[in-house]
């Protein structure tokens, strides 16, 4: 992920032995619509006659709040986006 955050996904190829391969980052995914798009065409390129088997994709969009007010990146719920459940940021 970039540093600082923006609106980014990574997309990771998989083979057969689970052993990452090429890492892709794309940058500008602002919404839940443009991960689906990277996620298929990254599907589409890794089933043209590779041993590619599988994705592993991670994404960020900050300051984007879920329905249940708890900011993307925070994780620990307080919704202040430091991760350390104090809420003061």
């Amino acid at each position: 992920m970039s540093h600082p955050l923006c609106a980014e996904t990574l997309v990771m190829f998989v083979d057969h032995t689970s052993c990452g391969h090429d890492l892709v980052s794309v940058s500008g995914t602002t919404e839940p619509s443009h991960v689906i798009d990277v996620a298929e065409t990254m599907a589409m390129c890794a089933a043209v006659g590779t041993d590619i088997r599988g994705l592993i994709m991670a994404t960020v969009r900050p300051g984007v709040a879920h329905g249940d007010g708890v900011a993307h990146g925070d994780g620990d719920g307080d919704g202040d986006g430091d991760g350390d459940g104090d809420g003061d940021g």
